[in-house]
């Protein structure tokens, strides 16, 4: 799941602004249709930051780092 939304710039608060405290439960709501499903999930703000500059996007070392935890858990699933 998406790790929940920062401090938005002021760009982004003309699309986002009020909405970081319904990005906090994005990760319950993913999880509940998972393990539904059973399908293994990651909690995102677990491992990663949003950028400071817009409170939104990854920077490009958090982008890795993500990538690195995704395909570790792909990798351990032996599918």
């Amino acid at each position: 799941s998406p790790p929940p939304i920062g401090k938005l710039s002021e760009f982004m608060s003309m699309s986002f602004a009020g909405n970081e405290s319904e990005s906090l439960k994005l990760y319950e709501n993913y999880k509940k249709v998972c393990d539904l499903f059973a399908i293994p999930i990651i909690n995102s703000a677990d491992y990663v930051k949003v950028s400071e500059i817009d409170g939104l996007h990854l920077e490009p070392g958090e982008q890795l780092k993500l990538g690195k935890i995704i395909s570790e858990k792909v990798l351990s699933m032996n599918i």
